[in-house]
């Protein structure tokens, strides 16, 4: 995957990665998002961009271990390992979720 850069004097770099790196890659720049926006200078701000979900399922990884593939619109896939103690907590913040989706807002 090659990942194409432009400064601010309208120079292309490129930077090559490795499929297995990109889900680290997000998830450890999605961590420290807000770090680098508070360190921003007063008034400046980044764009924000979503990542469009394209389809989401239960996956196993080849050495057993339960996960979420999720396949992005741009083609990408990305698998969120977890343990079976994590799946319960997910299970349970999901209830907390589907409650959610079914309340209705009083106006």
């Amino acid at each position: 995957m090659s990942l194409l850069l432009i400064d601010s004097q309208g120079r292309n770099f490129a930077i090559e990665i490795e499929p297995q790196v990109v889900a680290p890659m997000i998830a450890i720049m999605s961590a420290h998002a807000n770090d680098l926006r508070a360190s921003l200078p007063e008034g400046e701000v980044l764009p924000i961009q979503a990542l469009d979900l394209k389809n989401f399922t239960i996956a196993m990884t080849p050495e057993g271990h339960l996960g979420w593939q999720i396949e992005l619109s741009s083609g990408a896939l990305l698998v969120l390992q977890f343990s079976k103690d994590q799946f319960r907590a997910l299970d349970a913040q999901m209830t907390e979720v589907r409650q959610l989706v079914d309340r209705t807002v009083q106006h």
